[in-house]
């Protein structure tokens, strides 16, 4: 909802306010442009001071109004349209000499201000910021430019998951469990049996990764703790402490498929899974399983099977059938985890809010210019 300044809320309930309009349009590219006209309705209307300035020229200003679409939750803000008078052609000539320089006014930046005979520019309300979509001209002179919300360029979709097929029948991680308490710097763990799991690899115990070179039938050697950003802890093997080691593994999906376009995300510390960690997500039937990397375009790398507390299954896949025919699917699966306002700033501009130089994937987010969101009328905690 709109704040206005307390000089500008007390003209509006005047009973005899004489409202001016101004109409900033941005020449220059992007959310912070630097080149402008101004357009007014009176002669008498404010400015900024210094700026380049048409008094009187604005004839009228005209536009739809909000619609909510309740079935597709969608809303638009509107579309605003307003007539210059272009006197002894100066606002032709301009725009002449901007397009000349590669400045044309098409999905460039406008502002509507609203304030009155009495009140100095830095009490002029600003009304709304759209992006024009056409100018035209008519015998008399006269310009028409038609302007719409931002939300009318921004992406039409996000979130198209992909989905690729397994190669083979998926089974379940091998398990085993420490039989000796261990440390935080330990290179040797003792469990009660490796039957099953590589000769080499990795596993996962509570929210640890290790690496391991080599196994006995009771033990996991040469052990490379904290791997893939997680952190070295020590771990109890005693009754009731978390002892559980589960296998770490590769999936792979057939040589004609592709995994490119599934994304893995920076997660920050508002994240409950993987926290601090780079990973990407995907579901086989109701396992959700987090991934490390990829690989070869076709091998999901450091895979922890039952993510997001979800258990982890054999899936099975039947080779008689033809590859597109083939189920269980491999889904690409989304999980965003932080403050709502955080949330809402990523999915608009796909800016991570306290993540310097992290973004939302592409396809996860409008894709409007963050420059276009006032990030200081947000309250993040």
């Amino acid at each position: 909802m709109r704040a206005d300044n307390a000089a500008f809320n007390s003209v509006n309930q005047s009973l005899t306010k004489k409202p001016r309009y101004v109409v900033e349009i941005a020449f220059d590219a992007g959310a912070t442009p630097t080149d402008f006209i101004y357009l007014t309705s009176h002669n008498d209307a404010e400015t900024p001071g210094g700026a380049n300035t048409m008094y009187n020229v604005v004839k009228k200003i005209s536009g739809t109004s909000q619609k909510l679409d309740v079935l597709n939750a969608r809303a638009t803000i509107g579309s605003i349209s307003f007539r210059v008078q272009d006197f002894n052609r100066l606002l032709t000539d301009l725009m002449r000499v901007k397009l000349d320089a590669g400045f044309g006014l098409r999905q460039k930046r406008v502002r509507f201000y609203i304030g009155d005979s009495v009140l100095a520019w830095s009490e002029y309300q600003l009304i709304t910021t759209q992006l024009i979509q056409s100018v035209t001209v008519d015998d008399k002179a006269e310009y028409t430019f038609r302007c719409s919300d931002l939300q009318r360029i921004t992406r039409k979709n996000i979130f198209n998951l992909q989905t690729v097929n397994l190669n083979a029948t998926l089974s379940a991680p091998k398990n085993t469990a420490l039989t000796a308490n261990v440390n935080a710097t330990d290179t040797t763990f003792n469990v009660m049996d490796t039957t099953g799991f590589n000769t080499s690899g990795k596993f996962i115990i509570n929210n640890e990764i290790c690496a391991y070179t080599g196994l006995t039938v009771t033990s996991f050697t040469g052990l490379t703790r904290g791997v893939n950003s997680t952190v070295a802890v020590s771990h109890l093997g005693t009754s009731g402490g978390d002892a559980v080691i589960t296998e770490v593994m590769n999936i792979v999906i057939p040589a004609s498929q592709s995994n490119a376009s599934f994304e893995l995300l920076e997660h920050g510390t508002s994240y409950g899974d993987a926290q601090n960690q780079t990973v990407g997500y995907f579901k086989i039937e109701d396992e959700i399983i987090r991934y490390y990397s990829k690989s070869n375009l076709t091998t999901f790398t450091d895979c922890v099977r039952g993510a997001l507390q979800t258990r982890a299954v054999e899936h099975e896949v039947d080779l008689g059938l033809t590859e597109n025919d083939r189920k269980p699917k491999i889904q690409e699966y989304v999980y965003l985890e932080m403050p709502i306002l955080k949330l809402a700033l990523a999915i608009l501009t796909g800016d991570l809010y306290n993540q310097p130089g992290r973004t939302l994937p592409t396809g996860w987010n409008l894709g409007i210019d963050p420059g276009f969101v006032a990030t200081s009328k947000f309250i993040i905690h």
